[in-house]
């Protein structure tokens, strides 16, 4: 008896109380919203997006809300149970019993205790559908009015749909958004304001807060005039923002830049103050300059900042932030996680393509290369093609120690190059076959060029790059070492075509030098024999005279 008049106060309860119908069937049209109001995406039974579960002690109670509860015992019963419009539950045998406006951990408690009482089996409740509810939304947005929301709608949902967040071609019709200075105001009085361009730039999910029922929205216009402060300079934001009573510079730059960095080594100038540390601001070591509208902020990047790059045999190769003239090459070795056992650490070395190192003032083989009168024109151009960027060689082994080189100071665009010992001397230019060519003990400039093949007819002379030294010089003797390079020269000028008219000319330069030169002895011999034959004849007259 108990279990039907369980069903039959259900019944009664749904009946009287005009329960939602399935999704998709109620004369009210789609969510409960009056036929031919556009529904909020999303919104429903089955699809509603959620950020996750609802948070039982947060998420108030109102009308529209439907519970599901359950009794349970032999044939157990599960009814839904909807919020009327006066913010009631109707509960079989227990009647009506008041939630809204409870958290739903408050509202789930008074329904079980409600019930408990008059069943002796289990008793719960659950929230089995959200409500969808309305607020209203003014001031600077080109459609105010009322806005059906769906279930836990945030603020910028309201704006979203009032059109609040302008493209370029409203812009010129509407007026601008304040969207730091967006005014929620709640039915029970309380009113707070919100930083919606702080929730977009940081994710502060506290300036983007939930919205309830009969909730009004107040946006307020935007004017540069009254309160607008440009940001410029290094920031990722910049461009004119609203500021309010209280707001600070930091609160400010958050805005315009994102979450503070890790390491802050920027400066910040408002209007003609003297620039100060934002780390310092930070720290709360320097009071923060006040904000006034109409003038202009601008941040400083760090000008000692640089990145540089690791490259090669180490345990974590890639670019890495620096201090320029002050992060050494132990601590960036330190960085990249040290050097891997096959790293050829006689073989290691620095390319320096910043500007700060545009005078190259280090680089021994580029000064060989480039050196006037070391070598011919094209000789050194050729040269320059095959080692074209300036090196230093550096010598990590003591470097990791702490010896020769780890107080080595990196600058911005450098560039640490540690190669694999693959136990090979590469050797190019004028040979057969241009490759590696296996190390071989005691072996020597020529012995590697023979093993590649020998020289072409065209080969010429014979150079060295010695891998610790980064020096070039001509071939000699001397034993090679892994990483290694034999260079031999052709007469042919490299490989970029501007070079051949130089060639050419250099070419015409020498014939015309030899050909002066065979000129000049032959005009000496000449003289010579003129010499010779004048004496031989002044020498006969006179015999002849004589006799």
């Amino acid at each position: 008896m108990r279990l039907l008049s369980l069903r039959a106060a259900a019944a009664l309860v749904l009946a009287a109380c005009g329960a939602l119908p399935a999704f998709g069937q109620s004369d009210r049209g789609d969510f409960g919203l009056p036929r031919g109001e556009p529904p909020f995406q999303g919104a429903g039974v089955a699809g509603t997006p959620l950020e996750g579960v609802l948070d039982a002690r947060g998420y108030r109670i109102g009308p529209g809300d439907v519970f599901t509860v359950s009794i349970g015992g032999i044939q157990a019963a599960n009814f839904p149970v909807p919020v009327t419009a006066d913010g009631l539950v109707v509960l079989p045998e227990a009647g009506a019993v008041r939630v809204a406006g409870l958290t739903l951990a408050e509202a789930r408690e008074r329904i079980v205790g409600a019930l408990r009482p008059y069943y002796r089996s289990g008793v719960d409740a659950a929230l089995a559908q959200p409500r969808s509810f309305y607020v209203h939304v003014a001031g600077a947005v080109t459609a105010p009015g009322r806005k059906a929301m769906g279930p836990v709608s945030r603020l910028e949902d309201a704006l979203y749909l009032a059109s609040a967040i302008l493209d370029s071609a409203a812009a010129a019709v509407a007026p601008t958004p304040a969207l730091r200075r967006v005014r929620v105001e709640r039915r029970d009085g309380t009113a707070s304001t919100y930083d919606l361009l702080r929730y977009r730039r940081n994710g502060d999910l506290a300036q983007n807060p939930y919205l309830t029922d009969g909730d009004n929205v107040v946006v307020p216009v935007s004017d540069p005039r009254d309160t607008g402060v440009r940001v410029t300079g290094e920031v990722a934001f910049p461009g004119l923002y609203d500021t309010f009573p209280g707001d600070s510079l930091l609160d400010l730059l958050t805005v315009a830049d994102g979450a503070p960095r890790a390491v802050e080594t920027r400066t910040i100038r408002v209007g003609d103050a003297a620039p100060v540390s934002i780390a310092d601001l930070l720290a709360g070591r320097t009071a923060p300059p006040a904000l006034v509208p109409g003038t202009v902020v601008y941040v400083e990047g760090d000008r000692l900042r640089g990145i540089a790059s690791v490259e090669g045999a180490v345990r974590f190769p890639g670019p890495y932030p620096i201090r320029q003239g002050q992060t050494t090459l132990r601590e960036i070795l330190g960085a990249a996680g040290g050097l891997r056992p096959e790293a050829l650490t006689r073989g290691a070395y620095l390319i320096r393509a910043g500007s700060a190192g545009a005078a190259r003032p280090f680089d021994a083989a580029f000064r060989a290369v480039q050196s006037p009168g070391d070598f011919p024109f094209v000789t050194r151009a050729g040269l320059a093609d095959q080692f074209f960027e300036a090196r230093l060689a550096v010598p990590l082994g003591e470097a990791v120690a702490g010896g020769a080189g780890s107080d080595l100071v990196l600058y911005d665009g450098d560039r640490l190059i540690v190669p694999r010992d693959e136990g090979t001397v590469l050797v190019v230019g004028g040979v057969t076959r241009s490759g590696y060519v296996p190390l071989r003990a005691g072996g020597r400039a020529a012995d590697y060029v023979e093993a590649a093949g020998g020289r072409r007819r065209e080969a010429r002379a014979v150079f060295v790059a010695d891998a610790g030294t980064q020096a070039l010089r001509s071939a000699s003797n001397a034993v090679l070492g892994s990483g290694d390079v034999v260079f031999v020269t052709t007469d042919d000028p490299a490989t970029r075509p501007e070079l051949y008219g130089f060639a050419l000319q250099e070419r015409q330069l020498v014939f015309q030098q030899r050909q002066e030169r065979r000129q000049t002895r032959l005009s000496i011999v000449q003289t010579a024999l003129t010499a010779v034959s004048t004496g031989v004849a002044i020498l006969t007259t006179y015999l002849l005279i004589r006799q």
